[in-house]
This record gives C-alpha cells, sequence and structure tokens, in this order.
C-alpha cells in the first residue's frame, strides 16, 4: 500500500478521511494552488487492461459462407466473427487448435467452427492431419458439418481455408483467413 500510497498522494493511515474505495482513484494534486476538490462524485472511468471483444477480433477472421446449415441458407461475409480458441498448440508439428464464432447473413445464424490441424497445407478428404468442422452456435457436436471437399493451411501466424463442409441434405462452403494474436 505504501506504493501505490506515494503514487496517488493518498495513505493508509488511521487518520485519512478518504474512504477505502476512493483510495487509488483519487488523481494525484494539481501543483496550481487554486486547484480545489472536484465537484463531481462520480469516480472517472478507467481504461480497460483487455480490449473488448469487438476490438480483439477486428480483422481476425474473415471468412465468406454460402449453403445451408440446420436448414437454414447463408450466403455472404460473417459478421461479428471472432476467435474463441485463438491458435493454440501444444508444440512444434503439434495440432494448433483454432475455434470461431460469427453469425452468418442474410439472416445472422450464429455459427462456430473448429479447424485443428497441423501446421502444414492440406487437403480434406486425403490425409488431411486433424478435424474440422462447422455448426450451429451452441449445437450438438453430432449435428455440425464436416468437411467433404478442399483445402486449409494453417501457421503460427493464421492460415487459410477454401472447403465444402457437409452432414446429411446441409452443404456449406466456407473460405477466407485467419490471424492469430501475437504472442
Amino acid at each position: 500500500m505504501a506504493l501505490l500510497s506515494s503514487c496517488v498522494g493518498a495513505t493508509n493511515s488511521p487518520t485519512s478521511t478518504l474512504p477505502p474505495a476512493v483510495i487509488g482513484s483519487v488523481p494525484a494534486p494539481s501543483s496550481s494552488p487554486s486547484a480545489g476538490p472536484s465537484s463531481s462524485t462520480k469516480p472517472s472511468a478507467s481504461p480497460s487492461l483487455a480490449p473488448s471483444a469487438e476490438a480483439s477480433s477486428l480483422e481476425a477472421i474473415t471468412f465468406d459462407v454460402s449453403g445451408s446449415i440446420g436448414g437454414k441458407p447463408v450466403s455472404g461475409r460473417l459478421t461479428n466473427g471472432m476467435l474463441t480458441v485463438p491458435c493454440s498448440a501444444a508444440g512444434a508439428n503439434q495440432v494448433l487448435v483454432v475455434h470461431w464464432t460469427g453469425s452468418a447473413p442474410p439472416s445472422s445464424v450464429p455459427l462456430q467452427g473448429e479447424i485443428d490441424l497441423k501446421p502444414g497445407t492440406w487437403t480434406f478428404g486425403s490425409g488431411a492431419q486433424g478435424t474440422a468442422s462447422v455448426g450451429l452456435e451452441g449445437g450438438k457436436a453430432t449435428d455440425s458439418l464436416v468437411p467433404s471437399s478442399g483445402t486449409v493451411t494453417t501457421t503460427p501466424a493464421g492460415g487459410s481455408i477454401d472447403a465444402t463442409f457437409t452432414s446429411g441434405a446441409d452443404s456449406l462452403h466456407l473460405s477466407g483467413s485467419w490471424v492469430c494474436p501475437k504472442s
């Protein structure tokens, strides 16, 4: 507390008139002799240390979708897209885990997806080293679409996909790219 007190001019002495909730939010004393206490009783907002989901995911994923999923037609650029598990890997030459969510136009169908493959370029249906799926957000894993054709490239810095996912009567084409957060 002594270090904090010296930074903001508050003390933790029993004679302090500041309530405990105010200590640490008091601005540093002004050098101006005419400066008095603020007439505002509302504390100033402190900046968040972590960016909002929207700010942290800007341009993190750019996916275009077309087709149907869960019997719902989708077509266009995914909106509100964000990485939910951003490029996590267990080590060199291990599966790179990329999970994402977003809304598909025209009726904002909530989607989620997983692209979990070893780094490299892979062709679905021909020895891809990992798995991928696309489903309705919050849906059952058994209802997800799986890749039937196309390619994916994954690296620790990001990747790209151009693939068709199918299951039953549903078929969805997903194309685009993602950027992994810098460590």
